[in-house]
This record gives C-alpha cells, sequence and structure tokens, in this order.
C-alpha cells in the first residue's frame, strides 16, 4: 500500500515538483463565454487574460463535481492505496465539499479529504509536507497529524494590480473595482484562519511598490514566528519579472532556506486577473 497526494488545479503545483514527488492534479472547469474548458488543458491562464482584455470574454471557475471526484478517487484506491486530497477553502469553492461527498460514496475509507482553508500555494504548502513525508515511507497516521498541524498555520497573502477580475467574478462590485483603478489602488488580500479572503490593506502606487511596501510590512508583523524553512512566491501571467525577482529577494533577505516559485493557474487567474504576486509561507 502506498498514499498518493492529490490537489485540485487551483492549488497552482509547479509540474516539476508534481512530477518529482508524485502529485495528481485534478482540474477544475473554467466557462469561457458559456463553453467549458479544462483548466490547464483546454485553456492556458495566459490565454484566460487574453481572451478577457481583447476580446471582453466573460470567464468564470466551476467546482468539480462529485461525479468526477467519485471516477478519480475510484482510480486511484482500486489498488488498495491510501489517497490524501488537499482541496481549496470550503468558503471559496463546492470543491471540498463535492470530494467529501465523493469519497463517503466511494465508501472504502481510503480517500482522507482535507479543507486546506487556503488557495493556490497555500494549498500546495501542506501538498508539498504531504508528499515528502509520504515519498520517506512514514506510515498515513503521521502524514494525516503533520498535514492537519500544517494547515491551520499558512499563511497567505497578495497584491493585486486590478479588482476588475474580482468585480467579474462577483467578489467586489464594479464601483469599487472603479474607484480602486481611479486612485490606483493595489489591495493586499489575504486568507483569514476561516478560509475566507479578505482585504488586509490597500496600498497606493504601482504595483510595485505596493508589492514591496506589502512584503516588508507582513514580514515584519510576522517576525520571529515566521516558519523560515520553506515559503512560495507565485504570480498570475503578465507579472514584471523585476517584480518577481524583487519578492524573490526581500524573501531570501528574510531568511527563507528554501524558496520555491510558482505560476497562477486559470481558477487563481479568473478571480485575481493578471500582475498579481502573492507570498505563501507559515507560522511555528
Amino acid at each position: 500500500m502506498s498514499i498518493k497526494i492529490t490537489i485540485e488545479s487551483s492549488g497552482d503545483v509547479p509540474e516539476s515538483m508534481a512530477k518529482e514527488l508524485g502529485i495528481t492534479t485534478i482540474p477544475l472547469t473554467i466557462v469561457c463565454d458559456g463553453e467549458p474548458k479544462v483548466d490547464g488543458i483546454d485553456i492556458t491562464a495566459e490565454e484566460l487574460c487574453e481572451v478577457v482584455e481583447k476580446k471582453g470574454s466573460s470567464t468564470s471557475t466551476a467546482a468539480i463535481s462529485i461525479g468526477d471526484f467519485l471516477s478519480f478517487f475510484e482510480g486511484l484506491t482500486k489498488n488498495g492505496d491510501e489517497v490524501i486530497h488537499f482541496s481549496i477553502s470550503s468558503k471559496i469553492s463546492a470543491c471540498y465539499q463535492n470530494a467529501v461527498l465523493a469519497s463517503k460514496e466511494l465508501g472504502n475509507g481510503r480517500v482522507h479529504v482535507i479543507d486546506t482553508k487556503s488557495l493556490s500555494s497555500g494549498m500546495n504548502y501542506s501538498a508539498l509536507i504531504a508528499s515528502r513525508l509520504a515519498k520517506a515511507g512514514k506510515p498515513i497516521e503521521e502524514v494525516l497529524k503533520a498535514v492537519n498541524d500544517c494547515v491551520d498555520k499558512v499563511h497567505v497573502f497578495f497584491v493585486l494590480n486590478t479588482l476588475k477580475y474580482m468585480a467579474k467574478g462577483g467578489r467586489c462590485s464594479s464601483v469599487l473595482a472603479l474607484g480602486a483603478n481611479l486612485l490606483k489602488l493595489k489591495p493586499c488580500i489575504g486568507v483569514n484562519a476561516d478560509g475566507k479572503m479578505d482585504v488586509a490593506k490597500k496600498y497606493r502606487g504601482t504595483i510595485a511598490k505596493s508589492l514591496a511596501e506589502c512584503i516588508d510590512e507582513q514580514l515584519a508583523d510576522g517576525g520571529d514566528k515566521i516558519d523560515k524553512k520553506l515559503c512560495f512566491v507565485t504570480c498570475s501571467p503578465y507579472t514584471p519579472q523585476e517584480i518577481v525577482d524583487m519578492s524573490y529577494e526581500k524573501a531570501k533577505a528574510f531568511g527563507f532556506e528554501e524558496i520555491i516559485y510558482g505560476n497562477a493557474g486559470c481558477t487563481i487567474t479568473n478571480h485575481c486577473g493578471p500582475s498579481t504576486l502573492g507570498l505563501i509561507y507559515s507560522f511555528k
């Protein structure tokens, strides 16, 4: 018996990491002008931005169905293997509830669904911990304990260049988005302990200036409470390379021992838009 680690495409697992650690991704659906497309297969994050910006297309996300989860889990457990599945926050999507219902319908007791209370690399942070332990041959009980200890400590924040995509998805009003654009406001969005997204603070100026201020403040506030073993720097399409480099250097200067760079896929980009960057780490 082995332990298989699975995650939804909203977890933004880098391809190299998935291959190295054997992490299997199940994709969400992106609905583009009424046409369903498979996240990362039928449409990329770059293509999503292009159809929204150039064609004015309407895009949205659809949760993975119970039936799709059931087929997915059946295939992975048919030989007696255990599955630990990492799901986007239950306060953001119905994926977690659907995965739980599918695991109950399967009824073999070998699928363990984790509400990460997070998104993007916040999901992947916990999945990475589990994958490394599983690869080292640790028993399922030890892996699950480590995961449950980790989930509530993961901290996610990201700075948006535009609120246009949040407004498009109904997560903020179009009036608020227009006002933020006119005032050159860049909101810092955090995921709170309940797994909900909140506006932590608003910055004024360019995305580079706002992001630099936000990273400095977040790391200073966390201080010695932050676990410096690992962090993720994750960004959506068209984020200028100098901003990515600046964020990486700030993380390095703070003392993070391992810094993993990631790209946001369609699910996250659909809500956050282009030129969004986030820093993800854990508290001790």
